[in-house]
């Protein structure tokens, strides 16, 4: 009997030790569960975002691949022509004949120029031009074409625009540029600030219409610019391709004056893989023959500057033969 008293003391001690040892227990299991999960989070923050639960991404575009350009199957000794350049609507050049930045005599293609900047000043097509009397002698001296203008007569800024382009008028583009500037000089002016914002950057004007002149010099590369801005203007790339035009009556043409362009009418008759659509031609006798042209193709249009023809007989169009020889080279891919 002495002994139960001790007994159940010692038991009751042994069931605390056990419910203190399993709240120890539970207490580090879960320190341990807590350890585990601070663990994961910071795992989660560090990784970047698993691509299998984050937004679909869209499917890359593949790259086009690029068209093939047309090739030129053509020897240069083809072409009488010192300079050629050949580009597609793009500016990519397609075939060349000599230093395409060397500098050439533009001679008449100056014309362009002077119709795109006259453009830029007389916004009115119909307005009435009077015929300077002083303007004709310097160029008669200078044994300049003509557009058939007389003295005094009245066309309209229009007639004057196709004077100068088919059949390279110099009194029709004298007219345009006093008209505009009243001076020469200053639509000189104007035409090589128009050369500079255009990126002709080893051009230089020194007249209106292309006379031979110190000074007065352009590259084929400069003029294909030049012919690039004239066919981006829609009346002037309508005057480029016009093959024939007649003003309206005139003191000296009651039926209106015929001209014809310079380049297309050389073509008539003849059956071509391509289409000559228009352009300008120039001729002096140190430039040569010269011509800015542009045709279509296979579908496709072709900008081409050809400068340096050299003969002594200007019946023979040169310039024009080169431009055949050269478009129909052309191979399509």
């Amino acid at each position: 009997m002495p002994q139960r008293p001790r007994s159940r003391r010692s038991a009751r001690r042994r069931h605390r030790l056990v419910r203190l040892f399993l709240c120890l227990l539970l207490a580090a299991a879960l320190a341990v569960v807590l350890a585990g999960w601070l663990l994961l989070r910071q795992d989660d923050r560090a990784r970047p975002a698993d691509s299998s639960t984050s937004a679909p991404q869209p499917t890359p575009t593949p790259e086009p691949t690029p068209t093939p350009l047309p090739t030129v199957e053509l020897d240069e000794s083809a072409v009488v022509s010192t300079h050629a350049l050949l580009l597609d609507a793009d500016g990519h050049v397609i075939w060349q004949k000599g230093d395409a930045d060397e500098s050439v005599y533009p001679a008449s293609l100056t014309k362009i120029m002077n119709a795109l900047v006259a453009l830029e000043h007389l916004t009115d097509p119909e307005q009435l031009v009077t015929m300077p009397l002083e303007i004709y002698q310097p160029l008669f001296d200078q044994n300049a074409s003509m557009a058939g203008f007389w003295a005094g007569e009245t066309p309209t800024v229009r007639d004057l625009l196709y004077g100068t382009i088919l059949p390279s008028g110099a009194d029709a583009a004298t007219a345009l540029a006093l008209t505009a500037a009243g001076d020469e000089a200053t639509f000189v002016q104007w035409m090589n600030d128009k050369a500079a914002a255009l990126g002709m950057t080893n051009t230089h004007f020194a007249n209106v219409w292309g006379i031979q002149q110190d000074g007065h010099v352009s590259t084929t590369r400069d003029l294909s610019i030049l012919l690039n801005a004239a066919l981006q203007n829609e009346t002037l790339r309508t005057v480029m391709s016009t093959a024939s035009y007649v003003t309206g009556p005139l003191s000296a043409h009651p039926d209106g004056l015929v001209m014809q362009h310079s380049a297309l009418s050389r073509l008539d008759g003849q059956e071509l893989d391509f289409t000559l659509l228009g352009g300008k031609t120039g001729f002096t006798d140190e430039a040569g023959m010269c011509l800015a042209s542009f045709a279509e193709k296979g579908g496709q249009e072709f900008r081409l500057i050809t400068t340096g023809a050299m003969t002594t007989d200007t019946s023979v169009p040169l310039h024009v033969q080169d431009a055949v020889t050269i478009y129909s080279a052309i191979r399509m891919p």
